[in-house]
Parts: structure tokens; sequence; C-alpha cells
């Protein structure tokens, strides 16, 4: 994340990028010294913990999940994806699959900032498909992966025997 933040940084330097989740998830320390031997600290803000993440997300233009481990599921894709947002994620474990690729949001393969950064800053020259695949990250999730599918979905493996 913190390469790909410095080529978006190039392009649009009054970006800013929240840094949010448990430190457990995350390496805080690795980020923050990256971020100060690149010299663009200051364009990194560590939330830490968020309680609501709604809230969170709704002050945000892009989500972006940067995993280069294993996400078996991704909680936080659906919620990007759920609030409306334009997410740009790692094909790591699920994430390949919650997210149609250029519809629903940008895959990239993990680790390869360059093709992070090229998401970022197309969606940054391209204001308007911010809201376009966020539309369409919603539909999906409401299509898909809501509660209300969950069950249906549970009631049919149920009823199949």
């Amino acid at each position: 994340l913190v390469d790909a933040a410095r080529i978006m940084l190039n392009r649009f330097p009054a970006t800013k990028f929240y840094v949010a989740g448990r430190e457990a998830n995350l390496r805080w320390n690795e980020i923050y010294r990256k971020t100060e031997r690149l010299s663009i600290s200051d364009s990194f803000v560590y939330s830490g913990y968020v309680s609501d993440v709604f809230s969170f997300m709704d002050k945000m233009d892009i989500g972006v999940i940067a995993s280069v481990g294993s996400e078996a599921i991704s909680r936080a894709a659906l919620e990007w994806m759920a609030s409306g947002k334009a997410l740009v994620a790692s094909r790591t474990g699920c994430l390949g699959e919650i997210i149609e690729n250029h519809v629903s949001g940008f895959l990239y393969e993990p680790g390869d900032y360059m093709k992070l950064a090229e998401h970022l800053v197309m969606l940054g020259c391209e204001r308007s498909k911010i809201a376009k695949i966020g539309r369409s990250a919603e539909e999906r999730v409401k299509k898909h992966f809501s509660f209300d599918m969950f069950i249906a979905n549970t009631e049919k493996i149920y009823n199949a025997f």
C-alpha cells in the first residue's frame, strides 16, 4: 500500500490514506517507518480500531484491501461494497469471488503495488467511476451476500434433505 500511495501522491498530492483496523491485523510500525522513509507520513492517518465502520467508510472515497495473505472471508470487503464505495483489493482468498473485476471493484495480484497504484490513479482521474463502481458493488452485495440471501441459501440446503 505504501509504495502505491507514493505513486498516487505524485499525481494527487492532497490525497489522504486512512489506515484502520486492529493493530494485530496490520503491521503499524512497518507502515509508519516506510511512510517516514519515503517522506509521505503526513499523508497517512492511523485510525486504529473503528467501532462504527459505516460512519468511517461514509467519509472515504475509495476502500483498499491490500492483503498479501489469506482472506478466507472478508467482512471488510463486504462492508466497503455495502457502503456503496469503490473497492480496490488484492486477489487473495475470497476477494476474487466477491469482487467482479472492473465491475464492482478492482483486483490486483498480492504485492503488485504498481497495479494497485494504477487502479488508484485511474479512479483519481476518472472520479465518475468511483460512484459507478460503488453502486455496482452495493447492488452485488444486496443480490449475492445479504443476510436474506444467506437465509434463503441455507434453507435450500436444509430443504434438500
